[in-house]
């Protein structure tokens, strides 16, 4: 399991130890894509030479280590991160650059979730019978519609109290994802063939060949 620390800044005070807030959040879509894009370059074009009388491979050849990358690579990204909260970097930056790395960003997430789900998809169709493939595409295009729906729920007035409203509209995302995940475990689509997520039962590492969190650098 990878933990993402983000540090989120105020824009209009100087801060520079105290974090506002210090939120810890799983694994997101970006940071995945970005995991798995390393661990492929890792297994398929990082290579390095060993020393002739230390033979790996036929071809002499070793891979690079995904998780002592991976793990360099967090460690480099952390204290660059704290130099630019430490500077308020990003108030002197924003006066030179336009919004529109943040703007092209989004759409960059926009298109990778979108991709990432159709992917998911078809491993599903692959999986499953016709029957719990066709109420993925109902999950898949529901959980948008209603995130979509619920996110306007600002302009429901008289509908409802004010803070209600301000409710349904900040987490329209998280209600219609938690509302269409249970959804499939109700009545007769609790007997749909699905897939789920393998949870292991022990507190270990995933893999075998690790007996121990600690990447070894």
């Amino acid at each position: 399991m990878t933990i993402i620390v983000l540090w989120k800044n105020t824009t209009d005070e100087h801060t520079s130890l105290s974090s506002q807030p210090l939120t810890i959040l799983g694994v997101t879509g970006p940071f995945s894509v970005l995991a798995e894009t390393m661990y492929k370059l890792c297994i398929e074009s990082f290579h390095v030479s060993v020393p002739h009388h230390q033979v790996y491979s036929s071809s002499n050849i070793l891979q690079v280590d995904f998780l002592q990358l991976m793990a360099w690579s967090l460690l480099h990204a952390a204290w660059m991160h704290y130099l630019l909260a430490v500077f308020n970097a990003h108030d002197w930056t924003m006066q030179y650059v336009t919004a529109f790395s943040a703007d092209i960003f989004s759409l960059l997430n926009s298109i990778i979730y979108f991709h990432k789900a159709v992917q998911e998809l078809q491993r599903n169709h692959a999986a499953v019978s016709l029957a719990s493939f066709l109420y993925s595409i109902i999950g898949t295009v529901g959980t948008f519609l209603l995130a979509v729906f619920l996110s306007s729920a600002n302009s429901w007035k008289p509908l409802f109290h004010r803070y209600i409203r301000m409710g349904l509209s900040e987490y329209a995302a998280a209600i219609s994802i938690i509302l269409f995940i249970g959804l499939p475990n109700i009545g007769e689509l609790a007997d749909l063939d699905k897939q789920k997520l393998h949870v292991s039962t022990s507190f270990t590492p995933s893999s075998s060949e690790r007996t121990r969190f600690f990447v070894q650098f």
